[in-house]
């Protein structure tokens, strides 16, 4: 693992109150969640581009 990522981990999970294995899981367990709100921010964009379109007709 790289050292600043290692720093960065072990950072996190002191502010966190976690040990740096635990804040690895804790991202872990949060990142289908990141990758669905990317997917969700990109359909809106595609929604609101689409209405921004069908307006200006």
């Amino acid at each position: 693992m790289p050292s600043d990522l290692r720093a960065e981990l072990k950072d996190a999970g002191e502010r966190n109150g976690r040990s740096m294995n635990a804040e690895i899981i804790a991202r872990l367990q949060a990142a289908p969640i990141t990758d669905r709100l990317d997917r969700i921010e990109r359909d809106i964009s595609e929604i609101k581009a689409m209405l921004r379109e069908m307006l200006d007709r």
